[in-house]
C-alpha cells in the first residue's frame, strides 16, 4: 500500500511540471530593396504584384484611385504546458506595419507606411 501511495505521489508531482516555449514569427515581410525601387508616377500595378505579391487588402474609391495594403505582423506565440494535465496556447500581435500603395490610372501615386 505504501508503494502505491509513493507511486501515485510521484505521478501527481510530475503532472505539475511546467514548461513554456515562446517564439516569434513575421507575416508578409516586404523586401526593403524592392520597396525602394517603387517610383511614384512610373511604377505600375503589374510590377507591384509581380514583386510584392497580392496585397492583403484592396480598396477602390469612387474617384478611380485604388489602394493596395500589405500587412506585416510580428506575433509572439507562447505554448505553456502542465505535463499530463493541460496546455495553454496563446498568440499575440506585438507589432503591425501596413504598407499602403495608392494608384491613379494604374500607376503608383503614393507610398505610405504606418504602424498600428
Amino acid at each position: 500500500m505504501k508503494k502505491l501511495i509513493v507511486i501515485l505521489a510521484c505521478i501527481f508531482m510530475t503532472a505539475c511540471v511546467y514548461t513554456q516555449n515562446t517564439y516569434q514569427n513575421e507575416s508578409n515581410n516586404i523586401d526593403k530593396q524592392k520597396m525602394v525601387q517603387i517610383e511614384t508616377g512610373k511604377t505600375d500595378k503589374q510590377w507591384i504584384i509581380a514583386n510584392l505579391g497580392m496585397p492583403d487588402k484592396i480598396q477602390s474609391n469612387q474617384d478611380g484611385t485604388e489602394i493596395y495594403e500589405y500587412v506585416n505582423e510580428r506575433k509572439m506565440k507562447s505554448d505553456k504546458r502542465f505535463i499530463f494535465l493541460f496546455s495553454i496556447n496563446s498568440e499575440k500581435v506585438v507589432a503591425k506595419r501596413i504598407l499602403g500603395i495608392t494608384f491613379k490610372n494604374g500607376v503608383v501615386d503614393s507610398v505610405n507606411t504606418r504602424d498600428e
